[in-house]
């Protein structure tokens, strides 16, 4: 290094094609003596040592795997916690989170009690008012994980709900209700001057039902450690039992419309009369004389299509419907439930079995796939 540095000084002194110079033998030991002294300064005689990484525990950073973490954290005070090990990560989430709803559950029965000796004074026999706690937590979406460990082969997870945030989160549910409660009072007023099925039947301008989830709602809050009043007003109470009694008086004409014989179609039709009638809903002959003059009535038709197929020597039968309900007088949609072209087959060795294999297929599939929307309907 010092002798390239006066090599560079010689050459800049030189110049390109300037006339020679002779240094003195002082001006050497002068340059010798500014390089050794650039030389010193630099420090880059040192050699400088690789800069070693930082372990992951020296950096505070925790741990993201379950192989890395060797005990569980402790949920927060006051929470609901749960457990649960599986060879599966994302199944041991799972069975924890059922584990916590089941904590809330398990707390219902008691709990609905004391609803209903609260919720509605004398009369809580009334039977538009009776609730069936439902064997689920709503909002599972609030047991957050909070960690997982290996164990063995295994999967250790740990789940918790933080009771405030669930509190919290109910109470926000009730006023919602009740504010929706509040608008189908005033659009069941108007109906039952009408009689208009398309809000007298609808669950979603129900009253009833909508008050039923109210008193869910504040049973889970009492499962929950916390204490919510509300008692529906006198006007209400009268207004859900009009509506109720109209209700009863209700009739659903139907019309079937559809190229297959007679025998499907009537087990067609049964089908569905079997799952409506789950809520007190049976459907009449659309004929004049079947409905009373002042009786809430609503017209639906049922239209039927079906394909033959033959294949090998099996006959097969492929089916699909769609059911369409409105009010007699206005005109506006109660329910629409569409399953076309094709919604179940069955096959067999002559039509007649082909025809038997395919309703029972349908009314095992119509209640899985069309049940809730088909119990939108009420008729009680």
């Amino acid at each position: 290094m010092e002798r390239l540095f006066i090599g560079i000084v010689i050459m800049s002194l030189l110049g390109c094609g300037a006339t020679q110079v002779s240094l003195s033998q002082a001006d050497r030991d002068g340059l010798r003596d500014r390089a050794g002294q650039a030389h010193s300064d630099n420090g880059t005689g040192h050699v400088k040592k690789p800069r070693r990484r930082k372990s992951r525990s020296s950096t505070g950073r925790k741990p993201d795997s379950a192989s890395e973490m060797t005990a569980l954290p402790r949920p927060s005070a006051g929470s609901l916690w749960a457990d649960a090990i599986s060879d599966n990560q994302a199944d041991a989430f799972r069975q924890a989170r059922r584990m916590v709803s089941e904590q809330v559950v398990a707390q219902l029965s008691s709990e609905s009690q004391t609803v209903d000796s609260s919720f509605n004074g004398q009369e809580t026999s009334d039977a538009m008012l009776k609730v069936k706690i439902k064997s689920q937590f709503r909002h599972a979406e609030l047991i957050r994980p909070v960690g997982v460990i290996r164990k063995g082969r295994d999967f250790v997870a740990r789940v918790a709900l933080d009771r405030d945030e669930a509190i919290e989160a109910y109470k926000r549910d009730i006023e919602s209700a009740k504010a929706d409660l509040k608008r189908a009072a005033t659009a069941l007023d108007g109906a039952i001057a009408r009689k208009d099925t398309s809000i007298l039947l609808s669950r979603r301008w129900s009253p009833a039902y909508l008050a039923a989830k109210i008193k869910d709602d504040i049973a889970v809050l009492g499962a929950l450690g916390a204490r919510y009043t509300y008692k529906p007003n006198p006007r209400l109470v009268r207004l859900m039992k009009t509506a109720a009694a109209l209700r009863s008086q209700s009739v659903i004409k139907l019309r079937v419309s559809g190229d297959v014989p007679d025998s499907l179609k009537r087990a067609v039709v049964g089908q569905i009369a079997k799952t409506m009638a789950k809520q007190n809903c049976k459907f009449a002959a659309d004929r004049p004389s079947s409905t009373a003059p002042d009786s809430p009535t609503a017209k639906a038709h049922l239209r039927i299509a079906s394909r033959k197929h033959l294949e090998y020597g099996t006959q097969w039968r492929y089916l699909g419907f769609e059911l369409y309900a409105v009010d007699a007088r206005s005109g506006s949609p109660l329910v629409h439930v569409s399953a076309l072209p094709e919604f179940v087959h069955g096959g067999g060795p002559n039509w007649a079995m082909a025809d038997q294999a395919v309703v029972r297929r349908l009314g095992k599939k119509l209640n899985e796939k069309y049940g809730a929307a088909l119990a939108e309907v009420i008729c009680r």
